[in-house]
């Protein structure tokens, strides 16, 4: 009998009516294990969203593991469609970055800034300050999507805009941000869009989280029952110390000196404004919760682009495949007024489907992308910005329903 070990089983894809052997590409993937959820399965759509597939690089890493056709595997209509899009806009050059924009953009958050340390009042020092840090994040964004500077300055201007300016790691939020854009809105699995136990986004999710995790306790129960009261104030104060406390466990955990640099020159930014006061407890009161709840605003502003929108199981998003881009997202109508202090983001259905245009182009990709969705017969939603709070807030209600019926009939029992 041999001793020899069993042959590995080979993971492969499908892209562009060909198998690939990625078997040993998995553990080298730069874009982290979502490749991993798509194995067996066809990605020519999800490969052209993330990349540009006419780049050398590719096109060698595809050649060495090319397996050969894949038999009776055509694109579906949408994907078609889609792949005849994204020409139209690579012929427009509306995926080229443009630089002025950019510059534009970067003067805007130097300008924030230096604001913040000239103006004497700590409550306009804590607006200037909190929009410094927002419009920092969407341009740690573009870092991160490729589309704010050349692959060879792309780690160097992530770690500026996201890890000094925004207070968060990029490689973390990169990873986590990938899968977020595969698998949008998966309950329980889509690491940005996933806060159980201290949120639900659905009645379901509750069910499905004590099925797969463990059950909530009877404090997380209360919490989430009133969710739709809290989440906003909770949000806009605790939001970002949340999120930062989390990126500097994690940092510290694993010894990731690239983050604790940028956060150290993050954490400078805040004690230096607040040495101007003198650490005057009333200038910190003034200013703190200020830049607090601006900057909060930012993961309002993300949250809503997603969480009414229908939260699909692994499988139902398999079955209608990267269309879950416009059914899972949420546009926010805007004017001239406010179109600025969104970002360009409040395109959240184009930016899905094309993550790599530069946010300078998303504005014009809306009426292909909206007729795309009329032809295929999937709903196209965009509702201005108040609209959406209050959506969002009767969404929160709805998914916490059960769990006040289930307090209430405890309340009853003798």
């Amino acid at each position: 009998m041999s001793d020899s070990p069993e042959p590995r089983e080979r993971k492969v894809i499908i892209f562009e009516g060909r198998r690939y052997d990625v078997t040993d590409w998995v553990p080298r993937h730069p874009g982290g294990a979502i490749i991993e959820k798509f194995i067996g399965q066809d990605v020519t759509v999800p490969l052209h969203m993330f990349h540009d597939v006419r780049s050398p690089v590719i096109q060698s890493l595809l050649k060495r593991m090319d397996m050969g056709p894949a038999e009776d595997h055509p694109l579906s209509p949408f994907d078609r469609d889609y792949l005849e899009l994204e020409q139209k806009f690579l012929d427009r050059g509306w995926f080229d970055v443009n630089p002025l924009w950019y510059s534009w953009k970067m003067g805007w958050v130097v300008a924030l800034l230096v604001a913040a340390y000239a103006v004497p009042h700590p409550l306009f020092k804590g607006i200037f300050f909190g929009l410094f840090i927002q419009q920092a994040a969407f341009l740690a964004h573009d870092a991160c999507h490729d589309a704010l500077a050349p692959r060879r300055w792309r780690k160097l201007a992530s770690w500026i805009f996201a890890d000094v300016c925004f207070g968060i790691s990029h490689a973390d939020w990169t990873r986590k941000h990938n899968a977020h854009h595969l698998i949008t809105n998966r309950p329980i699995e889509d690491p940005q869009i996933n806060n159980l136990p201290n949120l639900a986004y659905s009645a379901p999710e509750i069910g499905l989280f004590e099925r797969t995790r463990r059950k909530l306790t009877a404090g997380e129960k209360r919490q989430i029952a009133t969710q739709h009261i809290w989440f906003l104030p909770m949000m806009l104060l605790y939001g970002r110390i949340n999120i930062v406390r989390k990126n500097l466990r994690r940092a510290l955990r694993g010894r990731d000196p690239q983050y604790l640099k940028g956060f150290a020159i993050h954490s400078a930014l805040w004690l230096s404004i607040l040495a101007q006061g003198g650490f005057d407890p009333v200038f910190a009161l003034w200013f703190i919760p200020t830049a607090l709840a601006v900057s909060g605003i930012l993961h309002v502003q993300l949250l809503l682009s997603h969480i009414y929108a229908p939260r699909l199981m692994a499988d139902e998003q398999r079955r209608i495949g990267m269309k879950l881009q416009i059914q899972s997202n949420q546009n926010i109508s805007t004017t001239f007024l406010d179109d600025w202090f969104h970002g360009g983001l409040q395109h959240h259905i184009e930016h899905h489907l094309f993550p790599r245009l530069p946010r300078h182009s998303l504005a014009k990709a809306r009426v292909d992308v909206r007729a795309l969705s009329e032809k295929h017969s999937i709903p196209y939603k965009s509702d201005p910005f108040l609209v959406c709070i209050v959506d969002l807030l009767r969404g929160l209600r709805r998914a916490s329903a059960p769990l006040r019926q289930e307090r209430a009939l405890q309340a009853q029992r003798p």
